[in-house]
């Protein structure tokens, strides 16, 4: 019976693992999504009920480690190959996502990837009920003590599994590595069925999957690279099946950092192009000690862009001094929320009115990379080594909560909400959290992503910010005025770069305008004063006016339904 015990521990870890890394893998294509993540769980679950239902309508009663054998001896192939069948279909659906398919191209992916998650799920499904059988045939006594230690064990293996997943497998493996790591210990159970109750040839069957699994391993961060590269890199490829699919080596390197809280991807291009260096340069004052090595860099945090290097100032400068200038006097002590990659933090420190600045982030490797890593620091400028800072490893929306610190000016700087977990960041009770934090005269200031423009009446963006505006309204917040970083369309140096194309130019301000939100505590004024600061590469007063000038106020959309509430959330936005 022990041997039994032992088996239902490892097979409920394996398959509870499955289920995890299924997940992930499928939200991570999704771009982070929650709804995915949710669906692949959902969908395995009702798989392990088909599973068990078909357990005993197959092959013969009395044949149950026969069966045994053959599920984990399946098993282990199906799961331990899951990821890479759906990093193939992925690969396969950008393939017709570049072709213009994109409707089918998404159908593909979600659709092959629940078949992979469901065909996982009905052989872990199947082990339970075998197991039990086993138990029943195995031993005398109490069929009920028996069923209570098969479970007991059961559950056992899966907390040991959600354990391992969250502490050990998400800040230190790829998912490809550690779904092949689990196929192997499927196999292994395998191996310990057929030593326990089969012959010579179901102990071979078993160590061949070992061995072809273990030789996969060994492959799989080659496998990684290939889908990494192709992910980040397949628009150069020719749109022709041959080429696409081809390794190759692309003129550019990623270079990918887990945590425990994120997977941390730095996509660096060899060369930008000269449209977008005449760009940058067109509305960026260089200087002297630019940090060339990155120009071509871009960070994505779980597959979702956060920043490009050669633009982030017009955002970063956009996101601070707009809101700076509308004030009667400038903040003594300002708190950010998120931002751990210092460049809000580096726009901040300008003033020198500005006494203190607490910087609060949840993952501390982020805040490591970008103030111990001599490119990433020389982008921030050094500015966590600013005595003004202090930093505060800690969740946001927990500090908020907790503190009982007084700030005359916040900053929310965090990823786009496309999970509910993100969601909670830009819900109705943090912005009462966060009002509690400010003082008598203070301004929020968030990142709206999503809000690239209010008057230009598109439906996605009228959405974002009634749901934005209505939740801060909500929160007790009086007046609420968004913002955008604009730039001036009548620049001769960008014209020049783009060849005189002023519809090319037009275009790629559009894809460079991001939208903001600032919200008093009480009654104020959003009228701009001109600049009086040092180091400013993007904005000037002409600059702070173009991205003031976009509607007065949110006002006019909030209502009582549109309100996102940890209880009624609506990010994402269906």
């Amino acid at each position: 019976m022990r041997i039994i015990y032992i088996f239902s521990f490892m097979l409920a870890f394996c398959a509870l693992l499955y289920e995890l890394l299924i997940a992930r893998v499928v939200s991570l294509w999704a771009v982070n999504n929650g709804i995915w993540y949710a669906m692949a769980v959902g969908i395995f679950i009702g798989g392990m009920g088909v599973g068990a239902w078909l357990s005993n309508r197959w092959g013969k009663e009395d044949q149950i480690w026969q069966k045994l054998l053959s599920v984990e001896c399946w098993l282990s192939i199906v799961g331990g190959f899951s990821v890479l069948g759906i990093y193939s279909v992925a690969l396969v659906s950008l393939f017709w996502e570049v072709q213009g398919h994109v409707i089918a191209a998404k159908m593909l992916f979600f659709g092959g990837a629940f078949i992979t998650a469901s065909a996982v799920g009905i052989c872990a499904g199947m082990e339970l009920p075998l197991l039990l059988a086993m138990a029943d045939k195995t031993a005398g006594g109490s069929s009920h003590k028996r069923v209570a230690k098969v479970l007991l064990m059961d559950y056992a293996g899966a907390l040991a599994a959600g354990l391992i997943f969250a502490l050990w497998i998400i800040p230190v493996m790829s998912v490809m590595s550690a779904v092949i790591l689990v196929g192997i210990l499927n196999a292994a159970v395998a191996g310990g069925v057929a030593y326990y109750y089969g012959g010579v040839s179901d102990r071979m069957k078993a160590g061949l999957l070992l061995l072809g699994l273990s030789i996969f391993l060994v492959l799989s961060p080659w496998l990684d690279e290939y889908f990494i590269a192709k992910y980040y890199f397949s628009f150069q490829d020719e749109v022709s099946f041959g080429s696409f699919f081809k390794p190759k080596d692309y003129p550019g390197r990623v270079e990918r950092i887990r945590s425990a809280y994120q997977q941390i991807d730095l996509v660096t291009a060899d060369d930008i192009g000269p449209e977008a260096r005449g760009l940058s340069a067109a509305y960026i004052q260089p200087v002297v000690d630019d940090n060339k090595g990155l120009e071509g860099t871009v960070l994505f945090l779980n597959n979702d862009f956060q920043f490009a290097v050669s633009f982030e100032r017009i955002y970063h400068e956009a996101f601070v001094h707009i809101p700076m200038s509308v004030l009667e006097v400038l903040p003594g002590r300002v708190l950010i929320l998120g931002g751990g990659d210092g460049l809000l933090l580096r726009e901040v420190l300008k003033y020198p009115e500005v006494r203190e600045v607490v910087l609060v982030d949840i993952d501390p490797k982020v805040i490591d990379m970008f103030r111990n890593k001599k490119s990433l620091a020389q982008l921030n400028d050094h500015a966590f080594q600013d005595p003004r800072v202090r930093v505060i490893v800690a969740d946001a929306y927990q500090y908020a909560r907790r503190s009982s610190e007084m700030f005359d000016m916040v900053f929310c700087d965090f990823p786009n909400p496309d999970d509910y977990d993100l969601a909670k960041l830009y819900s109705r009770e943090f912005y009462v959290f966060v009002r509690s934090r400010l003082k008598e005269n203070g301004l929020l200031v968030i990142d709206a992503p999503g809000l690239e423009s209010v008057e230009q009446g598109r439906e996605a963006e009228r959405t974002i910010g009634k749901v934005l505006g209505s939740t801060l309204y909500a929160s007790g917040f009086k007046a609420i005025r968004p913002f955008f970083s604009r730039l001036e369309e009548n620049n001769p140096t960008a014209l020049k770069a783009l060849g005189e194309d002023a519809s090319m130019l037009r275009g790629y301000l559009e894809g460079l305008r991001s939208g903001f939100i600032m919200a008093c505590v009480n009654q104020c004024s959003f009228t701009a004063k001109p600049l009086q600061v040092q180091g400013l590469r993007v904005m000037n007063d002409e600059r702070v006016r173009l991205g003031l000038n976009e509607g007065d106020s949110l006002m006019g959309l909030i209502e009582g339904s549109s309100v996102n509430s940890i209880v009624r959330p609506l990010f994402p936005l269906k």
